[in-house]
């Protein structure tokens, strides 16, 4: 007698139509078109990006960035008074003015006068911004909310940033406000792990670059988070007066 055992795998031997169950065939249609999906979104937007740092970002030697660096006495501290301020741009709109951003700009671009050449220094620049800008679009996604088969925020999220056209001219421009935005998402990422000393840090010295990320400040009370914005308070009174000792308001 031959003895033939069908294992309990819940299909008919006898139905040519049965299929297996999801998790043997894998990922469903969904799941596979959301896969491709943001393969694609993040392939479109690196090239993107490259393409436009490379042909509009790198040779860009024009910006409000340029019209207020170096603050005069700040290059001569540090020995850079005739090459990286006399003849250049921030001459024709700042000439003995010194502030046109607030002190952390110039506190954030110390190490610039490490490079030879101002050439150079922008170039560096330009690396740090892109990292910045980057990490913040990595921010800026891990807050949206979670992905699920039918929900595309994310892959939206992904596309908007790293493809939305005024961050990419202050990219280009290496504007100030570019770093503004930085400190801001390193805050929220800091909010988003209950640091709350340093994302009152981080508003506070987003606040020194420009005044209006102060704002969040009052944001920071009304929404019960009293430890980070009596921090941020503190922080802004400190780089105020500090600046006053260094530089002078005046």
């Amino acid at each position: 007698t031959i003895h033939v055992h069908v294992s309990n795998t819940g299909l008919d031997p006898t139905n040519s139509n049965n299929t297996l169950p999801q998790e043997a065939r894998g990922m469903s249609r969904p799941q596979l078109t959301k896969t491709l999906g943001s393969a694609a979104d993040l392939l479109y937007s690196a090239l993107h990006l490259y393409h436009s740092v490379s042909r509009y970002g790198l040779n860009n030697q024009r910006s409000d960035f340029l019209g207020v660096f170096p603050v005069p006495r700040i290059a001569e501290w540090f020995g850079k008074y005739e090459e990286f301020y006399v003849g250049r741009v921030v001459t024709e709109f700042h000439e003995g003015l010194s502030w046109g951003y607030g002190p952390i700009l110039h506190l954030l671009t110390l190490p610039l006068f490490a490079f030879s050449t101002l050439e150079s220094a922008y170039t560096f620049l330009e690396y740090v911004l892109l990292l910045g800008y980057l990490l913040t679009a990595v921010v800026f996604t891990r807050i949206a909310p979670p992905t699920a088969e039918h929900n595309w925020i994310r892959p939206l999220v992904v596309l908007i940033v790293l493809n939305f056209s005024p961050a990419y001219e202050a990219l280009f421009q290496r504007n100030p406000e570019l770093i503004e935005l930085i400190l801001i998402g390193a805050a929220m990422w800091a909010s988003l792990h209950q640091r709350e000393v340093l994302t009152g840090i981080l508003v506070s010295l987003a606040t020194g670059i420009k005044f209006l990320p102060g704002i969040l400040i009052i944001y920071l009370l009304v929404s019960g988070r009293r430890r980070a914005a009596w921090t941020a308070i503190i922080s802004t009174a400190v780089i105020a007066i500090v600046t006053q000792g260094v530089l002078g308001w005046q």
